[in-house]
């Protein structure tokens, strides 16, 4: 079931099937605006317009194959940026691990997009 409030959900650094993938598995249980940035830059831009409620970042972001628990690590430093939810996109515990130790929240993988842990986490970060 769908909650009524539009979500504004910020995706960095997938390439553009993945951030359809992920789009397409998000609107199945919420109503959201995914936006596509490239890059740490672009999502403080993108955040000074409209402040989503959820960061998604790919571990490589696939624009300059930069980490991504990089732009969580620079996130969770900037006074503006620090209190937005952030998950890591990937499949690899490990990196999971890394991003949580950085203050993101547990994440999800490519291959849980259509699971239901993937609503479960992305429900609780959105707090519904």
């Amino acid at each position: 079931m769908k909650d009524s409030q539009t979500f504004h959900i910020i995706s960095v650094g997938q390439c553009s099937a993945d951030n359809a993938n992920i789009t397409r598995a998000l609107s199945r249980f919420v109503d959201c605006r995914v936006e596509y940035v490239e890059s740490f830059a672009e999502l403080v831009h993108a955040c000074r317009t409209c402040v989503p409620q959820l960061v998604l970042v790919n571990r490589i972001l696939d624009s300059d194959g930069s980490n991504g628990i990089e732009i969580i690590d620079r996130m969770k430093s900037d006074q503006s940026l620090r209190t937005i939810p952030v998950m890591l996109v990937s499949n690899l515990v490990d990196a999971q691990d890394a991003a949580v130790n950085a203050g993101a929240l547990r994440g999800f993988g490519k291959s849980e997009l259509n699971q239901p842990v993937m609503e479960t986490l992305v429900r609780a970060a959105l707090g519904c």
